[in-house]
């Protein structure tokens, strides 16, 4: 006799012993979804690497982001067959076969979710956040003590070197004017930090009982992130929610424990991506950007903690908008070539130049590079108002702008007046101490970040805000010139030759710089190495470095010199390994048909 009720089908397959009864739904979801999960996380690095095939090509912090991914994926795939494992012993699950697929697809839902919740309460206390190095807050100050908290970005860190940065010689300064009070300063500078985690950090670390002053600095990484990153924007977002996670934070430090990142070649991209203000992720930064200081601004007025904002000085003179990499955007054909030459012949000809460069932005348009020869010829011809105007025009037409705009450093002096805080104007404090109000080399070793000159003005600047505003009590003797803060300060350190050390170290950390993209100014990197090796003959990474840079010249004989100087000063060959120290030896020893280890 056929049954008709399908229960009582169910019912008689559970009960008959010879015929396993089948998996509930939401177990075999799970199977198939961990296995898919475990398969993705596999091949999802020679994916994206190989078919994918992006445009421009995978830097390697988006490689970085790229071995998240697939340990988000691994991780996933591993807890969802751990579950279905479980949840297929399980005598409640069973009453689900037969059940309408909503409900099937809950119970798969709350399988997922539930185990990965437990775990993730767990990994908690013994994980926390990777965004703020000395922790999720400050604790209180002792008793009197007068702490300041400096946030930023790299330049707040101490980039290119932290001996010698602005936090390190505003805390030397504060001790020698401090009127019989303990000092503390506090650095949560992080390199390519936003005025997102500036935020982030104010929000959770400041308040009257752990901070006296907040200084922020933070303007030149708004536009550091919205360019060059392949993946899709869900897989940013996901990446970004992922790092908040703790469970994913220990899964991170075990993986990177077992087996540490190894180094990967960094080669010269065919082409860069251009950034100009209309387009819409340049605005939406700037809008955030401007939401940031705000908040940060409300959050200390609320807290009654004061605040000083600063504005953030570039290299106007010696540091050209990105050219190299980007003349395929250009509707000159001849962009590159003409680039050369013009540069070539703007100091010996500085007329002729202008003339050329007005009829090419007749022709096609304005460009931030022809902005710059523009001001380095009105420079060379004396006129310096023009000169001024131009460099800054340059600056603010930057294909990739990674410095602070006029438009960024326009919104801390707005920020500043509205909320009634502390203003030390940076951007112009360095144009009145610097050669014909226009900042180079001398203020700023790169782009953005201060030489120690520049960062004994920045440091002076502010003790300068704090007296004026009278944010402590302060000894009544005045500091003298930069300069002679900074030979003071230099003097603590009275270590033998630990000062030069430093500043070979600083000036090999300035020539890789100038050699990365998106920048490759090959004649700054020169000058950097070789002062690095005058400061110190034997350090074969300058050595190593500089003859990668003549490979990447197409000086092989140069370069065969020079690294033999880095093989001889190493006192063993190159190998891959020495990519973290010369990121392009691999490149350009492939590309010169060399071949790594070199000098066995």
């Amino acid at each position: 006799m056929a049954v008709k009720n399908p229960r009582l089908v169910i019912a008689v397959n559970r009960t008959d012993p010879g015929e396993p009864p089948p998996p509930p739904v939401p177990v075999r979801l799970m199977q198939v979804v961990g296995y898919g999960l475990l398969a993705l996380g596999l091949v999802y690095n020679e994916f994206l690497l190989t078919v994918v095939d992006p445009s421009p090509p995978i830097t390697p912090s988006t490689l970085g982001a790229i071995h998240n991914a697939q340990l988000i994926f691994v991780l996933a795939g591993l807890v969802s067959l751990g579950s279905s494992v479980l949840a297929r012993r399980s005598k409640w699950l069973r009453a689900f076969v037969g059940r309408p697929p909503v409900e099937n697809l809950v119970v798969f839902v709350a399988l997922m979710v539930v185990p990965l919740s437990l775990l993730e309460i767990a990994a908690r206390p013994f994980n926390p956040p990777l965004a703020i190095d000395q922790g999720d807050l400050l604790p209180p100050k002792p008793a009197g003590t007068y702490r300041v908290v400096v946030i930023g970005g790299s330049t707040v860190y101490g980039t290119p070197s932290p001996e010698f940065g602005f936090v390190a010689q505003l805390d030397a300064a504060l001790r020698g004017v401090a009127d019989s009070t303990s000092i503390e300063v506090v650095n949560y500078g992080r390199p390519a930090a936003t005025s997102a985690y500036v935020r982030d950090v104010v929000e959770r670390t400041v308040t009257p009982a752990t901070t006296d002053l907040l200084v922020v600095l933070t303007a030149h990484n708004e536009f550091l992130t919205i360019s060059d990153d392949p993946r899709p924007r869900w897989l940013i977002a996901s990446t970004t929610m992922m790092r908040r996670s703790a469970l994913f934070r220990m899964c991170v430090r075990v993986r990177d424990r077992i087996k540490p990142p190894s180094p990967r070649t960094i080669e010269v991209p065919g082409r860069l991506e251009s950034l100009n203000s209309s387009d819409r992720r340049f605005q939406r930064a700037l809008r955030g950007f401007d939401e940031n200081l705000r908040a940060v601004a409300v959050v200390a007025r609320s807290r009654r903690v004061p605040l000083m904002l600063i504005t953030g000085p570039s290299n106007m003179g010696h540091w050209p908008p990105v050219h190299r990499g980007i003349a395929w955007a250009s509707p000159n054909p001849n962009y590159d070539e003409d680039i050369e030459e013009l540069t070539a012949l703007v100091d010996s000809q500085p007329a002729e130049v202008a003339a050329r460069i007005e009829k090419l932005v007749g022709d096609y348009g304005s460009d931030g590079m022809y902005s710059f020869l523009l001001a380095r010829a009105a420079q060379a011809r004396g006129d310096l108002l023009t000169a001024r105007e131009r460099y800054r025009e340059a600056r603010d037409l930057d294909p990739r702008p990674w410095r602070a705009l006029s438009t960024t450093n326009e919104i801390i002096r707005l920020v500043a007046r509205e909320y009634a805080v502390t203003l030390v104007d940076a951007e112009r404090i360095f144009e009145e101490h610097a050669q014909d109000s226009i900042v180079g080399f001398e203020l700023i070793s790169d782009n953005v970040h201060p030489t120690p000159l520049g960062s004994a003005i920045l440091a002076s600047a502010i003790v300068a805000g704090m007296r004026r505003s009278g944010h402590m009590v302060m000894s009544t003797e005045e500091r003298g010139s930069p300069e002679e803060a900074l030979a003071l300060f230099l003097d603590r350190f009275d270590q033998p030759g630990r000062v030069e050390e430093l500043l070979a170290e600083s000036a090999l950390r300035n020539g890789i710089y100038c050699m990365k993209p998106p920048f490759f100014y090959f004649a700054d990197a020169r000058r950097y190495f070789l002062e690095a090796i005058r400061l110190s003959p034997s350090r074969w990474e300058a050595w190593a470095n500089l003859g990668t840079l003549s490979l990447l010249e197409g000086d092989r004989d140069g370069a065969l010199r020079e690294l033999a100087q880095a093989v001889a000063a190493k006192g063993e060959p190159l190998d891959s390994l020495d990519v973290r120290q010369v990121g392009y030896l691999a490149y350009a020893t492939g590309r010169a048909g060399l071949s790594l280890p070199y000098g066995r």
